[in-house]
């Protein structure tokens, strides 16, 4: 899995790098947007699973399912850069049998990738999930409270990404049908909006209790909760933009209200130890041994 993500980082890495020096307007379904951000997005996913594996207890299926969604990201990955080479659509193109068959085995290969990511999303949600001291004597792999709760909030969130990314994939087939565009909802929303709203909370929610431990920050378990629940309401607003056919920045009434939950509740997150210390006196959600 490990090694999966690196790879994939380093071709994303590449692709934006010709993207740069070629001036690629980024923009279409052929541009070097399309392998660059497949590239990127799903190898930091694998590095993060693989890292979450090795934080928790081995079952029996585990290697299967780590080789069985490792080969599938990556195979998918493979055949979304071998259409942008071929100067085609790698999305929603039936235009021949090839690309027809393309189509189709990528979307067996997501499902293959989804069930296993749903194996992992289901461990790390089970009590007990996580090493412990009397399973391993290496300190870094025992994870505090704090990143056990980032962990469960950044699977969560990828799980509900991975359902977003069918939902709209059926909406977009269904607008080819309608004569319209498979990645607009009409009139401005952007289909993909809500499936890449949250899809790297499992980056973002770690690396902030990272910090804020490596900080000596406290509070670390209520800024985690506050943190999970500014991607929740950024993914809601995502949803509510996109469904009402609104452009990503472009907030309505509801929109606005949305944005201003996302906001609060990132703002709190980041609020000084001592303002937080003023609202919660007695330090009851300190987490003063995590």
């Amino acid at each position: 899995m490990f090694a999966t993500g690196l790879t994939l980082l380093f071709s994303g890495g590449c692709h934006f790098a010709f993207g740069v020096i070629t001036g690629d307007d980024w923009s279409g379904p052929t541009s070097y947007r399309k392998p660059a951000l497949f590239g990127i997005s799903t190898g930091l996913t694998c590095i993060s699973m693989s890292w979450v594996w090795g934080k928790l207890r081995i079952w029996s299926p585990d290697p299967v399912v780590v080789w069985l969604t490792s080969l599938a990201l990556a195979l998918e990955v493979t055949l979304i850069t071998i259409q942008f080479w071929r100067g085609v659509p790698s999305h929603f193109n039936h235009a021949t049998y090839r690309d027809a068959f393309i189509e189709v085995a990528m979307l067996v290969l997501i499902i293959i990738a989804s069930l296993g990511i749903s194996w992992l999303v289901f461990r790390s949600l089970l009590p007990g999930a996580f090493l412990t001291a009397d399973d391993t004597h290496d300190p870094s792999r025992i994870p505090s409270t704090s990143m056990k709760l980032a962990i469960r909030a950044g699977f969560v969130l990828l799980w509900i990404s991975l359902l977003m990314g069918f939902i709209i994939s059926s909406i977009g087939w269904a607008e080819i049908q309608a004569g319209r565009n498979p990645e607009i909802l009409p009139q401005a929303g952007v289909l993909k909006f809500p499936h890449g709203a949250c899809l790297h909370a499992l980056q973002t929610l770690p690396l902030a209790v990272f910090v804020w431990q490596f900080l000596k920050c406290r509070h670390v378990l209520l800024r985690t909760s506050l943190f999970a629940s500014a991607h929740l309401t950024f993914l809601a607003y995502a949803c509510w933009q996109t469904f009402s056919g609104l452009a990503r920045f472009e907030p309505g009434v509801g929109g606005m209200i949305l944005l201003g939950l996302t906001s609060l509740c990132l703002l709190s997150a980041l609020w000084p130890s001592r303002w937080i210390d003023a609202v919660l006196p007695t330090q009851r959600l300190s987490e003063a041994g995590s």
